[in-house]
């Protein structure tokens, strides 16, 4: 699949499926760190976005959020920190439903919302603090030149951080062709994607001319998300049936025991990186 026409798949992919998957992973779109069987999913997900910005910026940081969501991790951070957060993505609905989330909060004046495409930035060099990619580089058809991008428009001295779900090594063709199934199943969910490791992060990193760079690998911490996911749909199945429709419902929980797994047994994990430009 040419990167055009991916891209295009992934936004019409997630304008469908952003107002089910609110009912099922909350008004952050992403997994959570837990540290305790007593935690919810907000707490977790609240949890692994306060992780990342230990990482990045202090307050009053100007940060540029590629791939925003629906602007709940935005929201979050202009709220515990005063930052200054431009959120893109390539998702209309999800830009719109940002926007409207934005107005209804306490820090509406310290966020903005748009269409933007990450990997060809429409902001000048040296813009921003802090470029901050959550969850959203495994849907990148380049991600060398979604790093390149973050580092052009991050001030000097600035951060780029990036988390996301990520290998612990690198699936040989073999084991591809192995896992197809589970992994055409996963993108009916997930849309398409192709994970990395923190190594190849990393490298990314180092190509585009960031340093010190420093990265923490989370993967035990968010398997309880997937239970959390499963919960959600039994308590909003309902709602789910007639915004998701039985065949997403479904799916998705079938990509739920896929996930399983594929953490428990093919080293699947999640990380979290940043470098200094």
């Amino acid at each position: 699949m040419d990167t055009a026409r991916q891209v295009a798949g992934t936004r019409d992919h997630y304008d469908q499926i952003t107002a089910g998957w609110r009912l099922i992973l909350g008004e952050d779109l992403h997994w959570g760190v837990f540290e305790g069987t007593d935690d919810d999913l907000e707490m977790a997900t609240e949890r692994l976005t306060d992780l990342m910005a230990d990482f990045a910026a202090p307050e009053g940081a100007r940060v540029l959020d590629v791939g925003c969501g629906v602007g709940g991790p935005a929201t979050h951070l202009a709220q515990r920190f005063g930052w200054h957060i431009t959120g893109i993505s390539i998702s209309p609905v999800g830009i719109e439903t940002a926007k409207q989330k934005a107005a209804e909060s306490d820090v509406a004046e310290r966020l903005d919302f748009r269409i933007g495409d990450a990997m060809d930035l429409d902001f000048a060099a040296d813009s921003f603090d802090v470029v901050w990619a959550m969850e959203s580089s495994h849907l990148m058809p380049d991600k060398a030149r979604l790093v390149s991008e973050c580092h052009r428009v991050v001030k000097p001295g600035g951060t780029v951080v990036l988390c996301d779900l990520m290998l612990e090594e690198r699936l040989t063709r073999q084991r591809v062709f192995e896992l197809r199934e589970d992994l055409l199943q996963l993108q009916k969910s997930f849309g398409v994607a192709e994970l990395d490791t923190l190594a190849g992060y990393s490298e990314l990193f180092t190509q585009a001319g960031l340093g010190e760079i420093e990265m923490r690998d989370v993967g035990e911490s968010v398997v309880p998300t997937i239970e959390a996911w499963e919960a959600n749909i039994d308590a909003e199945h309902a709602e789910l049936r007639r915004n998701f429709g039985d065949e997403r419902v479904g799916d998705f929980l079938e990509s739920c025991r896929i996930l399983r797994r594929l953490y428990a047994s093919e080293g699947w994990s999640y990380g979290i990186i940043r470098g200094r430009k």
